[in-house]
């Protein structure tokens, strides 16, 4: 099931148990629904990791490839800190320092 669809059922499935709650349902009717629905064909297949031992070669590969500068180093920088995607492309120089800590609106995390 989808995302959005498992955030529907899931509501529904919320407002159901009230209803169960406050008396108006005997029953909870989205319980059927996962028999009715068809299933989430789609697997996500994530890529491998590569071996730490390979590091080494595969950044020198990105310090030679044909590309542009502020790429190859944001690249850089996300397999040497292990950052995300997310956080190293919007990166600013003034962000690149070894004490700076990434603004919390760009961390995952609820944490302050």
């Amino acid at each position: 099931m989808r995302n959005t669809a498992r955030s529907v059922k899931q509501r529904v499935h919320a407002v159901m148990q009230w209803a169960i709650a406050k008396g108006h349902r005997p029953d909870n009717p989205v319980d059927a629904v996962d028999a009715v629905l068809p299933k989430n064909g789609n697997a996500v297949k994530h890529h491998d990791a590569l071996p730490y031992a390979d590091v080494p070669d595969a950044l020198y590969r990105v310090r030679t490839v044909d590309a542009h500068l502020a790429v190859k180093l944001a690249l850089e920088f996300m397999v040497l800190t292990a950052a995300r995607c997310c956080s190293g492309r919007p990166s600013t120089m003034a962000t690149k320092g070894l004490s700076s800590v990434p603004p919390a609106a760009r961390c995952s995390t609820t944490v302050p």
